[in-house]
């Protein structure tokens, strides 16, 4: 009944109340509910924090969902934890969950991985604060992707980074003898 409660007050939009009572219900280790009212308790954090713009709200939920998802005994909770704080993550430090996700994009052979990680790297940045852009320098995949933007010369890094990104970069902006010629060594298999 307790969770019963706490779960109406929830999707009442009454996060406050349906926070403290599944942390009551968190705290009753005999309780089968225990388990998963932290985490809902967490879920609780969240709302209060994107849906009331409380950037302490968002922090509280960072460290209850880290506690879960490092927790070996959470089991299946864990994984999930782990979603909805990375999450979290792209809203509190959205640079930082860039970089990390830049990371994981140029690691080969990530399979389903690639696409779901694109997927968020690429809500993450169209989600930062209108005027904010990630931070450079920090990875790649984010500086090719800021340099293609800004055109010009920004783009044009390629040969001090001779790669196949680099040179596709400096051949959307600028054309020369040099970029010519190493677009013409490119295997006709090639991606790019």
């Amino acid at each position: 009944r307790e969770y019963q409660i706490a779960a109406a007050e929830f999707y009442a939009g009454q996060f406050g109340k349906a926070e403290a009572d599944f942390d009551r219900i968190a705290a009753d280790t005999s309780s089968p509910w225990h388990d998963i009212s932290a985490y809902i308790a967490a879920r609780a954090c969240i709302r209060q924090g994107t849906l009331g713009k409380n950037e302490a709200k968002l922090r509280e939920a960072d460290s209850r969902l880290r506690a879960i998802a490092n927790d070996p005994a959470r089991g299946n909770l864990r994984a999930s934890a782990q979603d909805l704080l990375n999450f979290v993550r792209a809203r509190t430090d959205p640079d930082q969950r860039l970089t990390e996700l830049a990371t994981d994009i140029m690691q080969p052979k990530l399979g389903d991985r690639l696409s779901d990680d694109l997927a968020e790297y690429t809500d993450v940045w169209y989600h930062m604060e209108p005027g904010h852009l990630p931070a450079a320098g920090k990875s790649e995949v984010t500086d090719w992707i800021l340099a293609i933007q800004a055109g010009g010369e920004n783009a044009r890094k390629w040969p001090a980074k001779p790669t196949l990104p680099w040179l596709l970069a400096a051949l959307m902006w600028t054309k020369s003898d040099d970029l010519i010629d190493a677009a013409r060594a490119v295997k006709a298999d090639s991606p790019g």
